[in-house]
């Protein structure tokens, strides 16, 4: 929206905004009109949180769309559609479908950042309890069945990555998606050389979002001793948004280990740390951490899951591990190799200039714009 506000003029409406980085008056200093309207979507710990779960049993809708459905934001976005000459409608993320007017005339864009679908099925595989397990499993097909009935209806459907786009084309026919990768703020996000802490450890994510408390408590309960064996120096920051209580108690049980909550900037975070890890076993789409710290010239570890989506070469942009004593060895590898840990970051930064700045991904969404409009 940066790049595309100078050029055209934008309407955004959402729920309340709760992060400093995406802010009401960040928007409109843009350019962009912007309408907040109802509550914010309810937080995801506590008693009415595990209430509103079980209620969801009963629910034809996935909980991720239950919970942001919205009669306000339905209502302000079909009066805005009825009384502003719209070019195009543009929906941020799938579960948001459920609030677009039943009824349009104008072009519409639906901006999948995963295929959510794959989340809670890679979530329901890693579960060990069967009740859980049985929850995520119909979370999931629920999940499907919303997307097989909600992505169609757009115009033109944007994927973040190739392998999404393979799997939205058995719902939407292929000419209808366009594939527009995650990025990265290039200018923001600019590191310091040199201010690395030695055997320092950065992970960067919202810790309300199950998949990244997942990877957490997965990389402190089978990957972290590994580290500490032969580094007992060593340290991790973890870094984001509304962290869970469970996250929180599990983080303060290691005494090498700091949890920063929401923060008004993580750049300061990712630049102390020597290794950025990316231990995801649940996601789809791409990871916007890893572009992060490609852009501030860091060095990342990651598995399959957290680089997916993404150009990257295995051992040039990026180290690749799916086991707990793969990882933990390539962290330790690049806490002894500074010259390899120098070409890994530098050839990071390298393709996230290439591919990845928000500069040249603007330009291809307002390309698919334009191509909706025109089609």
């Amino acid at each position: 929206m940066k790049h595309l506000a100078h050029k055209h003029e934008i309407l955004w409406v959402s729920r309340q905004l709760e992060s400093a980085a995406c802010s009401r008056s960040g928007f409109e200093a843009l350019g962009i009109r912007t309408m907040v309207v109802g509550k914010p979507v309810r937080k995801k710990s506590g008693p009415r949180f595990i209430l509103s779960l079980l209620g969801n049993t009963f629910s034809a809708d996935p909980y991720v769309v239950s919970s942001h459905r919205s009669k306000e934001l339905r209502m302000t976005a079909q009066q805005m559609y009825q009384s502003l000459a719209c070019d195009l409608i543009h929906c941020e993320w799938t579960p948001y479908a459920a609030n677009m007017p039943q009824s349009l005339s104008c072009p519409t864009v639906g901006m999948a950042h995963n295929v959510e679908s794959v989340v809670w099925r890679r979530y329901q595989q890693i579960e060990k309890n069967p009740l859980k397990k049985l929850y995520l499993g119909l979370q999931a097909n629920k999940m499907e069945r919303f997307e097989r009935q909600a992505l169609p209806r757009f115009n033109r459907v944007i994927s973040v990555s190739d392998q999404d786009k393979k799997i939205i084309s058995q719902w939407v026919p292929s000419d209808r998606i366009a594939v527009v990768p995650n990025g990265v703020d290039m200018d923001f996000f600019h590191g310091e050389s040199g201010h690395s802490s030695p055997d320092s450890l950065v992970f960067i994510g919202s810790l309300d979002w199950r998949p990244n408390v997942d990877c957490v408590i997965y990389f402190l309960d089978e990957i972290w001793p590994l580290i500490k064996n032969s580094f007992p120096e060593a340290r991790l920051a973890v870094v984001g948004r509304n962290p869970l209580p469970g996250l929180a108690s599990r983080v303060a049980s290691e005494q090498s280990v700091t949890l920063h909550g929401s923060v008004d900037d993580v750049r300061p975070y990712i630049n102390s740390a020597q290794v950025c890890i990316v231990p995801l076993r649940i996601g789809s789409g791409s990871r916007l951490k890893i572009l992060e710290a490609f852009a501030m010239g860091k060095p990342v570890v990651s598995t399959s899951v957290g680089a997916e989506g993404l150009e990257v070469e295995n051992g040039r942009q990026v180290l690749i591990a799916d086991n707990p004593a793969d990882f933990a060895d390539a962290v330790k590898r690049l806490f002894v190799d500074p010259a390899y840990r120098h070409s890994l970051a530098f050839e990071g930064r390298q393709l996230a200039m290439e591919k990845y700045s928000w500069r040249i991904l603007a330009e291809r969404l307002e390309s698919e714009w334009q191509r909706t409009i025109k089609t």
